[in-house]
């Protein structure tokens, strides 16, 4: 057997005795189910950092490991890898395909080179604060899934290398940028609706969400300059993108006029952002009608609607070929993961142990309750974090006669601030190319850093204002 051969061997024989050992050590506090799916996590994490097998393989886990010890109803977790949001991701990238078939990559690609500039750090800047200003009012998966193709687009025309440290840094900032814009308004996702509710029902009262971004914004301010700061001092392969401004406005001219496919695929997406940002609008109309099926119509018109050489803009051929399967696994993946934590009762347990330390410091409270939040973002969802998290931190602040506005906020950020595993949003980034290792180290960095900000700056902010 050759070298490589023994490394893939080794590494998946040490992630399957690392889940045992977890499985075997943890107290019985935890229910069978509960241990085995904490063993799960740690093996899918061993083995999507290592890789000895496609990360699309180690996603479909849960199903084969359900199958044995039926931790969670089978019904349950078939649901879970045909989410919903399965089905934007599945019309999004139908529609940049499209992109690609139609030449429309190839330009946006060039402009964002000839406008944005060559300097890394200042695209890694202007990809991160976009993508954190549109995931305020947006879906956080609509906003790194019209991101990501670009910037892998713009990296892959580039020369740069869709392999190197300039692709994943660009990336790692789409999905970082949307995970914490996500929590600046109550638009931004369920997550933050939980978190009014449970403030509406301790006051008694409505929860006016003017109140929410006042509250949220300076949490958003100091994580993004902390996350940014971090970025930019990570090392990249180089400090500028191969090329120069001229060469990308040659190549751009090169293209001649804008193209009817070109721009019927681009109208198709635009129109997708639009429905799914507006839907406010249509909503008691239309109560079915949400991003994900928006995304999935709309895509399906890119088999109907002609270019200008009389050909769809894309054929069911091209789409089975182009269309990031792995992703989409990778992604549902992701979703059966957290739906084990949760229903087996492990996240459940974890916040009881929070909640029972006895331990009535705020600062303690607040290190806890930041930490459990962090991990269940990490390995289920920002929403499942809340729904878990913020009930307690209301229920224990009560008993602690604590005012607990601010310690609800502190969490909330907490759910929000997810850098390192490849679950929900930070699927479609690993789905462009970025090396789950890689982001695994650096998000296990920026989380370490988001940490310790929350808890200082959340302690600090209660003492001076409360």
């Amino acid at each position: 057997m050759k070298k490589h051969g023994i490394s893939k061997l080794i590494y998946i024989v040490s992630g399957i005795a690392a889940a045992i050992l977890i499985v075997v050590l943890l107290p019985d506090i935890f229910s069978i189910q509960a241990k085995v799916a904490l063993g799960v996590i740690i093996l899918m994490l061993f083995w999507w950092v290592t890789r000895p097998v496609h990360i699309a393989v180690t996603a479909l886990l849960p199903l084969a490991v359900n199958s044995v010890f039926e931790m969670i109803p089978m019904n349950n977790m078939l649901g879970d890898y045909f989410n919903p949001i399965v089905l934007l991701i599945f019309g999004a990238s139908v529609l940049t395909a499209a992109w690609t078939i139609q030449g429309l990559d190839k330009r946006i690609a060039l402009k964002s080179l000839s406008g944005l500039g060559m300097n890394v750090n200042i695209q890694i800047i202007l990809f991160f604060l976009i993508s954190l200003v549109m995931s305020a009012f947006m879906p956080n998966m609509v906003v790194v899934t019209a991101l990501c193709p670009i910037a892998y687009s713009m990296v892959e025309y580039s020369g740069a290398g869709t392999d190197s440290k300039t692709s994943f840094s660009l990336l790692l900032s789409i999905a970082w940028g949307a995970g914490l814009g996500g929590f600046a308004t109550p638009m931004g996702g369920a997550m933050n609706l939980v978190a009014i509710s449970a403030l509406e029902e301790y006051s008694g009262s409505e929860f006016l969400y003017w109140r929410w971004v006042t509250n949220a914004v300076p949490y958003i301010l100091i994580l993004a300059a902390v996350t940014l700061i971090f970025m930019v001092l990570v090392k990249k392969d180089s400090k500028v993108i191969p090329g120069s401004r001229q060469f990308y406005r040659e190549q751009l001219v090169s293209l001649g006029k804008t193209k009817r496919g070109e721009i019927y695929a681009l109208v198709l997406f635009i129109l997708a952002v639009v429905l799914a940002f507006a839907r406010p609008l249509y909503s008691a109309i239309l109560p079915g009608l949400t991003p994900p099926y928006i995304f999935l119509i709309i895509g399906l018109f890119a088999f109907f609607l002609r270019s200008g050489k009389g050909k769809a803009l894309i054929g069911w051929k091209q789409a089975s070929q182009m269309v990031n399967w792995g992703l989409i696994i990778l992604f549902a993946g992701g979703i059966a993961l957290g739906g084990l934590i949760v229903d087996t009762g492990a996240a459940g347990v974890m916040a009881d142990l929070v909640a029972g330390s006895g331990n009535a410091a705020l600062l303690p409270l607040i290190a806890m309750t930041v930490a459990l939040g962090m991990f269940l973002a990490n390995t289920s969802s920002n929403t499942a974090a809340c729904a878990i998290t913020i009930p307690l931190v209301v229920t224990i602040c009560t008993g602690l006669a604590i005012d607990p506005i601010l310690p609800v906020f502190i969490t909330a950020a907490a759910c929000n601030s997810a850098y390192t595993l490849p679950t929900s949003i930070r699927a479609v980034p690993v789905g462009y190319g970025l090396d789950i290792s890689y982001m695994f180290r650096k998000g296990l960095a920026a989380n370490l850093l988001a940490y310790v900000t929350l808890v200082i700056s959340g302690y600090i902010a209660y003492v001076v204002f409360v």
